[in-house]
């Protein structure tokens, strides 16, 4: 697909109508970044990198909203609180004050992505050492009896989550 925003809607009656069967929905988005959140020092970082080769983006622009509920229109309501550009590394911190709850949109020229999640620069009290491991597949969709390549980075985290790559396992 090319790049954007999408959705997929999926029912169990072929005409999707809701008085007959289930219908649902799933947003999704087509993109080339790949950022991975860590924190140094205490803080929010990412790291920016390309999606299919795994290179660091550098002046990917990394854009913070603040979000608010309005009373007075009975909705919420998205604020930009800050702007950085990522930079030789792919790296950036984010505009995050201490204590405050964010969601980040990160673009370059026509490639845009929103975090689905919100940020926040709350302080942390240290944390156990842990290993994850992140499994990346060929394709999103398989058919059945259908051959699954993936392949698996493992990262180690010390007390301040700052991410380390184990080679070789």
């Amino acid at each position: 697909l090319p790049l954007g925003s999408w959705m997929v809607l999926l029912s169990n009656v072929p005409d999707f109508d809701p008085t007959r069967g289930v219908l649902t929905y799933a947003p999704f988005a087509v993109s080339n970044l790949a950022p991975v959140q860590f924190r140094e020092n205490g803080r929010v970082k990412f790291a920016v990198a390309n999606r299919q080769t795994g290179a660091p983006l550098a002046n990917v622009q990394t854009t913070s909203f603040e979000r608010k509920y309005d009373y007075n229109n009975n909705r919420q309501e998205y604020r930009q609180v800050g702007q950085k550009m990522t930079d030789r590394d792919g790296l950036v911190t984010p505009d995050v004050n201490e204590n405050q709850s964010v969601q980040l949109r990160f673009s370059i020229g026509s490639d845009t992505l929103w975090g689905n999640e919100f940020y926040n620069n709350y302080r942390q009290q240290k944390q156990r050492p842990s290993r994850q491991v992140h499994f990346f597949t060929d394709r999103s969709l398989y058919r059945p009896g259908q051959t699954v390549y993936f392949k698996g980075v493992i990262v180690d985290r010390d007390t301040d989550q700052m991410p380390e790559i184990v080679e070789n396992e």
